[in-house]
């Protein structure tokens, strides 16, 4: 497998009561032939490290257990906010697609 970014993003976590705010993320480092252990980082910690050019994608297991790339994650910021976001949206609100919630 080659690596396809510094960090890979299989599941989120939603601030209390709601599905459009992000507060963690399951998060692994690429390996490059492997997906590294998981650990969980704030969204916060996420923002800070793609806007230190770390790159992020999304990772998801396909129907054969394996894992499958995603797509790349970006950061938005309008009025003081920063949102990750897999779209160009400028919509105020974190967009990662379909990762499963843990």
């Amino acid at each position: 497998m080659a690596k396809w970014a510094d960090y890979l993003i299989s599941g989120v976590k939603y601030s209390t009561g709601t599905k459009t705010y992000i507060s963690n993320l399951r998060v692994h480092e690429d390996e490059g032939d492997k997906v590294g252990t998981s650990s969980e980082l704030s969204k916060n910690e996420v923002v800070k490290k793609i806007n230190s050019n770390y790159t992020f994608v999304t990772i998801f297991k396909n129907s054969e257990g394996r894992w499958s790339k995603g797509e790349d994650v970006r950061v938005y910021s309008r009025n003081g906010s920063s949102y990750l976001r897999t779209d160009s949206n400028s919509i105020e609100e974190d967009n990662l697609g379909e990762l499963p919630e843990f």
